[in-house]
């Protein structure tokens, strides 16, 4: 109540939301303690509208370059997830751009044959196919 009444909600949820965006891991078997942790507090983020001129996916994946690094699966996931959003709005450039250089690291992080590195050769496929 206090944030509404001072202008200031709009502003908290954004970081709130940034904040469980950052923090949520990959879905690996190891990570699902910490995802039932914060499976309740990411649910609240979902009733929650974005401002409009704010891409929490562009923030999610510079924070997880910043904190994890550019290789870290992690941020390869947020990475490949803004490469998907940029192809649905049919910004294909950008979508290559991002895709191919999730390729390329899951090639050198995870390998050729790796399931995440064989999902990012068939996204990478689906947008040259849309160009």
């Amino acid at each position: 109540m206090w944030l509404k009444a001072y202008g200031q909600e709009k502003t908290f949820r954004q970081q709130y939301i940034e904040r469980i965006a950052a923090s949520f891991p990959t879905g690996q078997v190891e990570n699902w303690s910490i995802c039932r942790t914060l499976f309740a507090q990411a649910r609240v983020a979902l009733d929650y509208q974005p401002s409009e001129n704010t891409q929490m996916l562009v923030k999610a994946k510079e924070v997880r370059e910043r904190r994890l690094g550019k290789d870290d699966v992690a941020t390869l996931s947020s990475t490949s997830l803004l490469a998907l959003v940029f192809r649905d709005r049919g910004l294909w450039k950008e979508a290559e751009k991002l895709e191919v250089q999730v390729l390329e690291t899951s090639k050198a992080e995870l390998g050729a044959d790796h399931p995440s590195t064989l999902t990012s050769m068939n996204n990478l496929a689906s947008t040259y196919r849309n160009q």
